[in-house]
């Protein structure tokens, strides 16, 4: 047996038989899948650190080719960012397995002698096409998850073959070799993903994995437990102790007063956003912009690293009465700019319902400030 290994800690590359044909006996450490403390889930690996060793680095982050990533490649990857539940790198890798799993954009395909890619680089070529084989499908998620920063290196072996019960034998033949990807993380070593799609064998999804759950824990949007919310409004006095409001609690006429004004001024604004409705034809790109834009104005316009999805539901949260509205919206702008999806009239009429909505109900976020100083 020969053993192949790179970098100084010993990072395992490859394992060779110098010939023979009779049995051998591998003893490796592997991780359990499984939800219980210690086991590798979603949940687990989503709480990993990305400051990566240095030779990790060096090694499976260097950046690609020139050519390597082509506008389709790019396209992909942006779709991918934006779809994804999270930046996390295990969230990264799920969405891409889920997107290249997806009958209806990828085909599997031995023969692809069809395909005028002899300009084009394996990744740029499949991500264009859209068909491929394993070596394809492969090549394409380790080339962009490491465009992401994600370490990432491609794996080839066999796939199951036929197992004897009685002898407990398993027979692989030479046609089911395979290749799929590992990801890097701290604490875990490589966890392999299988992005290839037809009907190739696939891997078992991740576990979730328990719920994080921790004094004072913030949800998964950033925004504060609700549980505490009644805690946090409290009035509280010199020794740190909540009170009840009431008498000797301060005048209530002036913030009544101010409240009413408020209201008032709310009020008008919404009649006159609600008469004037959206401008121009409705477009998924002009929804989304509106609530950005209305957002913005009070403090909670969306983070650099968020993706649609999260940013909608982040707003979902602080104002549960037009989540669905803000759910229509995002779900229309990652598939019509990142998926370039064609959206017809009736989604259109749908959209344009839940745009003029929200740009009433945005406006209650002027009432939001605690949450928006603890964003």
């Amino acid at each position: 047996m020969r053993l192949t290994y790179v970098g100084d800690e010993g990072y395992f590359s490859t394992l060779e038989r110098d010939g023979g044909r009779g049995p051998y006996t591998i003893t490796a450490l592997v991780p359990v899948w499984g939800n219980d403390p210690g086991q590798l889930n979603e949940s687990a690996l989503r709480a990993t650190t990305t400051d990566y060793p240095d030779e990790i680095k060096a090694l499976y982050l260097a950046p690609p080719a020139a050519g390597m990533l082509g506008p389709n490649a790019l396209r992909l990857e942006a779709k991918i960012r934006a779809t994804a539940r999270s930046s996390a790198p295990v969230d990264l890798a799920v969405q891409m397995v889920k997107e290249l799993h997806d009958p209806a954009i990828y085909k599997y395909e031995t023969d692809i002698r069809g395909l005028d890619c002899t300009t084009l680089s394996t990744v740029e070529c499949f991500a264009t096409f859209r068909q491929g084989y394993c070596q394809y499908y492969a090549a394409t998620m380790a080339v962009i998850l490491r465009h992401m920063g994600v370490p990432t290196r491609i794996a080839e072996g066999f796939l199951p073959g036929t197992r004897d019960p009685s002898t407990g034998v398993e027979r692989i033949q030479a046609n089911s070799a395979h290749a799929w990807v590992e990801v890097y993380f701290e604490g875990f070593g490589w966890v392999p993903f299988n992005p290839t799609g037809g009907d190739v064998v696939q891997l078992a999804a991740l576990p979730s994995g328990p719920p994080a759950a921790s004094p004072g824990a913030r949800s998964s949007n950033g925004l504060p437990a609700s549980s505490r919310k009644a805690d946090l409004d409290q009035p509280v006095d010199a020794a740190g102790r909540t009170r009840p409001p009431g008498p000797g609690g301060g005048s209530l006429g002036p913030l009544i007063a101010v409240g009413f004004l408020l209201l008032l001024v709310i009020g008008g604004l919404a009649l006159a956003v609600w008469k004037r409705g959206p401008r121009g034809a409705t477009t998924a790109d002009g929804a989304y912009g509106t609530v950005t834009r209305i957002a913005s104005r009070f403090g909670f316009g969306p983070r650099p690293a968020q993706t649609v999805y999260e940013y909608a539901g982040t707003l979902g949260d602080v104002l549960p009465g037009v989540r669905p509205e803000l759910e229509t919206v995002a779900r229309a702008k990652v598939e019509s700019v990142y998926a370039r999806q064609v959206i017809g009239e009736e989604q259109l009429a749908i959209l344009g319902a839940a745009q003029r909505r929200l740009r009433v109900g945005l406006l209650r976020l002027a009432f939001r400030r605690k949450e928006r100083r603890r964003r």
